[in-house]
């Protein structure tokens, strides 16, 4: 009978395999002939929008074709040709925050040169916004686009000028068209980009065909254009590269297809490729016949989908039909489909729909290009799981992104943005965004519903842009709320209130005047400070002064400024000096500001004969200067510094400056940084550089330096310390002869999960577990502790965060060596496991921040001889590895123990009662770890724990154990104050 049940689970197995032809949810075809759709999306509003090329219904040649559909029923909401009498193809489409979308492809009929890179902007419906042509004399085509995520710029990827100046030509442009760089990379070596990603440390990585060989390549740029590094991929035969991807871990995958390796003819090819374009691992996928895969998707689940095109559904098949191929997140292949009628059908591109399903898009030879919904397979969206009603997800960071930031002004575009952070402690997916006008009278308009699909609980969060645009509109505040979802459960919401404004024309004003003494010469300066309050840019400016008898101007008293932009300022001055015939105890001097040729402004200007100013002392702050940075400050550190300028008809000494912050005065000479220069003195005025250092309180901080009994104009500073963020990697090999490693990781992991928000000790807590044999393989582990190298290298990790790697496994020594083993570890091969020195702490030394290891591996499971001498090299590395604290489950002579009891091991079972915050008794009486019950475990409160509740565990339930148990922590690492729990109970 055991027999038969493994026979019919292969029997089994083979079936699932069968290929199978797929039944799309909603086919639709556009045009006709040879039409194609080169790229699909789907908007942030849910709309599938496909673009690309058709000569079908054309003006002439080529056109650029764009459809948008209905992502649910494939309802076409419009179809659309750009374009004039020549040829003129789309390849690309990126959306803008602001709802737009970015179209890029070459244009034939506008430009100077004949065949040039095209831009074109358009609405949610099509509508055309702009256009415009970038490029020089020769052929120039952009095939890729990405906008960068705070939608400052976009950058642009194809070639230039038939390649003659450089392979690849890469652009990057702010949305506003204005060139920011453009590089022209490689010499015969990049052929024309076929992928284009952004890296999360500002650069982006293109790919493509090499120019003399027949292998692929992938390339990194930096944040300015430069090349970073680039990487080859092939073998003996011919490969091609026809899509790249970001994969879910931060690491790149590409498609495109091999005859290396391939099974027949070319086969479709998977890379999966690390951030520093190492090749992590690749393979071929396909069968007997001609197999090639044009797009790539990577599922919720971390599977992978490649789509594209074969002619392996039928032996000796001379035409091809469209083909989905799918392989698990390591690349093994586990299954393959086919759609159409064997007429050369092809999916050339592929989106990941917000509810795990995908669209695809290409073409059908005959009918035209392509569009079609493939449906939900269960595999490819993991149920909403772990959610809990309240606290899942959380709205951080909420602002609205306009011309002023405060407003939305008549015909503006803008957005709200705001930071979804999931603190659910899994996945969430399919999730969507709704905001809802509670006024009901705003006029704006807005997406009522954003999908956003799958939110991660990455430290980072997800951000999220909600067009919202303004036409005729009065002014008004208007509430709204905003509510997340995930499917239909309910996770959080928040009220926002949006101030609607219509315009105000130019406004000038004089904002202030101060009269400066030079310091080298009897020269004055009158600086005025001219604003425009209004929201539109002044006409052409002019601004003279008058002056009394006495007053020799040293440069012309009429000054032409041209237009003064909206909501700015603009300093004017006026050079003169004083002649034996001013005889008066005051300079007035009036301004005169004509705007357009008309007079605005007439006032007169007050100032002492000797030019420093009445009411005392003139004091400038420089350093901050609020002039560039504004008087709003905030700082991360409890201390500022400041520098500022002080002119004075007097002798000032230090006991003649004091302090005020928030209304308290205190002497300047009370803070040890304080510094006053000796004065300059050319014209009979004192000239200053006053410094000093002043703590700062949370909140916000008012701070003036008064000079005899003058104060100046305030600064605003807001302390707001920068807290930890903390990045959990549990590690939880499998093995035979032990029985709770893999739980130890879990319970371990999770018992960090809910530590994360801005009520917590931490404001953002990221969990990677791995415990399954597929995981901690070896290569499952070296990738986990890299990525942790990764994400330092790319920002994620911060000098002031706190990463804490938990492993539970095996140890052993091997050549004076010690090393963690693996899932499916084979003794046979003793020097194939994870050295912990180079593996482990070395690449852990790569990040300049708190690192903390909990270390159990030394298990009396399956221990062998020498085991003494295992847990003295642990104990050892934890004594001289600079940089990392190690917290061992046990000392140097002893083992580390596991019981059916606890379900785990000892060390994490006494740790997890810690967080609990349980207390027990032994010789010495009750004892739990928060001593002073404040609700934060620091570390040193957790070892003083673990030291005396491990060994009471492992006497209790094993009372012959060869040896004792207790925690050890070298104490030049023992970091006592560190918090590292929170008590939430």
């Amino acid at each position: 009978m055991n027999k038969l049940i493994v026979l019919l689970g292969g029997i089994l197995l083979s079936l699932s395999s069968i290929a199978q032809d797929i039944k799309p949810a909603w086919t639709k075809s556009f045009g006709g002939g040879n039409d194609v759709f080169h790229r699909v999306i789907e908007a942030g509003n849910g709309s599938v929008i496909a673009v690309g090329e058709s000569s079908a219904q054309s003006q002439g040649g080529k056109d650029g074709l764009v459809a948008i559909l209905n992502y649910s029923t494939g309802t076409v909401v419009k179809e659309l040709r750009f374009g004039g009498a020549k040829d003129d193809v789309i390849y690309d489409i990126a959306q803008t925050p602001q709802g737009f979308f970015l179209l890029a492809g070459y244009t034939e009929s506008i430009g100077k040169g004949g065949h040039d890179g095209w831009l074109l902007l358009i609405d949610e419906k099509g509508r055309k916004i702009d256009e415009k042509s970038i490029g020089g004399v020769g052929k120039d085509e952009l095939r890729q686009i990405e906008i960068l995520p705070d939608g400052s710029a976009m950058v642009l990827a194809g070639f230039k000028n038939d390649q003659k100046d450089g392979d690849a030509w890469l652009v990057k442009l702010s949305l506003k068209y204005e060139m920011i760089w453009e590089k022209q990379l490689g010499r015969d070596k990049y052929g024309t980009p076929s992928g284009l990603v952004l890296s999360n440390d500002g650069g982006a990585l293109f790919s493509g065909n090499t120019r003399k060989k027949e292998d692929i390549y992938l390339a990194k740029i930096d944040a300015r254009g430069a090349e970073v590094w680039s990487q080859s991929y092939g073998k003996r035969e011919y490969e091609e590269a026809l899509d790249l991807i970001t994969t879910r871990d931060g690491n790149y995958a590409l498609a495109g297809l091999t005859k290396s390796e391939s099974a027949g003819d070319a086969d479709a090819w998977l890379l999966k490729i690390g951030r520093d374009g190492s090749l992590l691992w690749d393979v071929p996928l396909g069968k007997r016949d001609f197999d090639l895969a044009s797009a790539v998707v990577q599922y919720n689940t971390g599977a992978f989908g490649l789509f594209g095109s074969s002619n392996s559904y039928r032996s000796g098949a001379r035409t091809a039909k469209a083909l989905r191929i799918r392989a698990a997140s390591d690349g093994r292949l586990e299954s393959s489909a086919y759609w159409g009628t064997g007429s050369d059908e092809s999916w050339e591109a592929v989106t990941l729909l917000h509810d795990g399903s995908v669209v695809v898009a290409g073409k059908v030879p005959g009918q035209g290009a392509f569009v079609g919904r493939l449906p939900l397979e269960d595999q490819d969206n993991p149920p909403i799981v772990g959610v809990r009603d309240q606290n899942a997800v959380e709205i951080a960071e909420l602002k609205l992104n306009s011309l002023d930031n405060q407003s939305i002004q008549r015909n503006e575009n803008a957005y709200l943005s705001f930071r979804l952070n999931n603190k659910s402690g899994a996945e969430l997916s399919d999730i969507k965004v709704e905001i809802e006008d509670q006024t009901g009278s705003s006029r704006l308009e807005y997406w009522a519903v954003n999908y956003l699909g799958q939110v991660g609980s990455e430290r980072t969060g997800k951000m999220v842009r909600i067009p919202v645009r303004s036409k005729d509109i009065s002014n008004g505040e208007h509430n709204f709320n905003i509510k997340v979802s995930a499917g239909d459960k309910y996770l959080a919401d928040t009220d926002v209130k949006l101030v609607t404004r219509v315009p105000l024309p130019a406004t000038l004003q004089i904002a202030s005047h101060n009269y400066f003494s030079s310091t080298r010469s009897d020269e004055v300066t009158l600086r005025v400070v001219l604003e425009n309050s209004g929201d539109a840019n002044s006409g052409p400016t002019d601004v003279t002064f008058q002056y009394p008898v006495g007053i020799k101007p040293s440069a012309s008293a009429s000054n032409t400024i041209g237009a003064v932009a909206a909501r700015s300022k603009r300093e004017v001055d006026f050079l003169f000096t004083k002649t034996a015939q001013f005889t008066g105890t005051a300079v007035n001097i009036v301004c005169i500001v004509k705007e357009n040729g008309a007079e605005r402004i007439r006032k007169t200007l007050e100032g002492r004969s000797g030019g420093v100013g009445a009411g005392g002392p003139i004091m400038i702050w420089t350093d901050p200067d609020p002039n560039e940075v504004g008087n709003k400050l905030k700082k991360t550190n409890s201390q500022m510094e400041f520098k500022m300028n002080v002119v004075s008809d007097k002798n000032l000494e230090p006991k003649n400056f004091k302090l005020r912050v928030n209304g308290v005065e205190m002497e300047g000479s009370k803070f040890n940084e304080q510094d006053l220069s000796a004065p300059k003195r050319d014209t009979g005025y004192y000239s200053y550089t006053y410094r000093n250092k002043i703590p700062l309180i949370m909140g916000t901080n008012r701070v003036e330096v008064i000079v005899d009994g003058k104060p100046s104009a305030p600064i605003f500073v807001e302390y707001a310390p920068q807290r930890s963020n903390l990045f959990i990697l549990a590690i939880g090999p499998v093995h035979s002869d032990l029985m709770y490693t893999s739980k130890d990781a879990k319970d371990f992991a999770e018992a960090f999960r809910s530590q994360g928000g801005v009520d917590k000790l931490y404001p953002n807590v990221h969990v990677q577990e791995i415990t399954t044999p597929e995981t901690t393989n070896l290569t499952g582990i070296k990738q986990a502790m890299y990525d942790l190298s990764y994400m330092w290298k790319d920002g994620l990790i911060t000098a002031n965060d706190v990463v804490v790697v938990f492993i539970s496994s095996h140890g052993k020594i091997y050549e004076n060596q010690f090393k963690i083993l693996q899932s499916g570890y084979n003794p046979k091969y003793e020097s194939v496991s994870i050295d912990y020195k180079n593996e482990v702490l070395d690449v852990l030394n790569r990040l300049s921040c708190k690192k903390l290891i909990f270390l159990d591996a030394c298990h009396s499971g399956g221990a062998k001889e020498g085991f003494g001498g295992l847990s003295k090299a642990v104990i050892d590395l934890a004594k001289t590895q600079p940089g990392v604290s190690t917290l061992s489950s046990c000392k140097a002579d002893e083992k580390s123990y596991e019981a059916q009891n606890w379900e785990n091991g000892a060390f994490t079972e006494a740790m997890l009662e810690a967080f609990a915050n349980k207390s027990f008794s032994d010789a010495r009486g009750a004892y739990a770890a928060d001593v002073n019950n404040d609700k934060i475990i620091t570390l040193g409160e957790l070892y003083d724990f673990l030291q005396r509740r491990v060994p009471q565990l492992v006497k209790s339930v094993i009372p012959n154990a060869p040896t004792t148990q207790a925690p050890f922590m070298p104490e030049d690492q023992l970091d006592r104050a560190m918090p590292l729990y929170y008590i939430q109970k």
